[in-house]
């Protein structure tokens, strides 16, 4: 469907890209947060990183291991988890690629 409205895209827009990357995007907090009895609390890590960086280093962490994986494919997952949250003021590189990373910024909403 997105194809048909933005068929300058290139490459074009991959279906299992973005549903990787909703899938994906928010990884970090499972480093950035640690469960307590009263609820989640921040690590360390979380609390001077925190879980967008995070979530980025444990993709290319695991991309690593996949023999022959896609740089440029890795590029655009790194920037789907980069940027879902799509706040300009935060000074993520974005606008070029805003319908990748539209659905997840859209349900963090």
């Amino acid at each position: 469907k997105y194809r048909a409205h933005y068929p300058h895209l290139n490459p074009p827009l991959s279906k299992s890209l973005v549903v990787a990357g909703a899938i994906l995007h928010d990884i970090g907090k499972l480093q950035e947060l640690v469960q307590q009895p009263t609820g989640a609390d921040y690590t360390p890590v979380g609390r001077l990183i925190g879980h967008i960086v995070l979530g980025r280093d444990l993709v290319r962490a695991a991309a690593a291991d996949i023999p022959d994986m896609d740089p440029e494919l890795l590029l655009r997952l790194e920037h789907i988890v980069l940027s879902h949250q799509a706040v300009p003021e935060w000074d993520w590189n974005f606008a070029n690629c805003w319908f990748r990373t539209w659905p997840c910024s859209t349900v963090e909403s």
